[in-house]
């Protein structure tokens, strides 16, 4: 499929993105022949070729439907990676403020 597509035989028919996952349906005119994949991060990793138009869509709804599932855990991880991050900032803040206050004690 890669040399299909760098050839410019394939045509892009639907494609669908969630994170870094993908899902798309191509169509390969000369053979009549319908090409449906999986990715992550632009590499290939699930296709399918068939004839059948019909196989073809219930593929690219069941890989699309994949791509969105998958994408779950980065979303999770990215959030988490911002609460982390935004309670390190009220952490080193917080900790300011008691520094500061036990300099004004210790001045009074």
């Amino acid at each position: 499929m890669q040399n299909l597509l760098q050839s410019g035989g394939l045509t892009e028919l639907r494609d669908t993105r969630n994170g870094s996952y993908g899902a798309k349906l191509f169509f390969l005119a000369q053979d009549m022949l319908f090409y449906v994949a999986l990715s992550q991060d632009d590499r290939w990793w699930r296709v399918v070729k068939t004839q059948d138009q019909g196989r073809a869509e219930a593929i690219y709804a069941q890989f699309s439907r994949k791509s969105f599932e998958l994408v779950d855990g980065e979303i999770r991880r990215m959030q988490l990676a911002a609460q982390k991050a935004l309670l390190e900032r009220v952490i080193v803040k917080s900790a300011e403020r008691a520094n500061r206050l036990s300099a004004d004690l210790a001045l009074a």
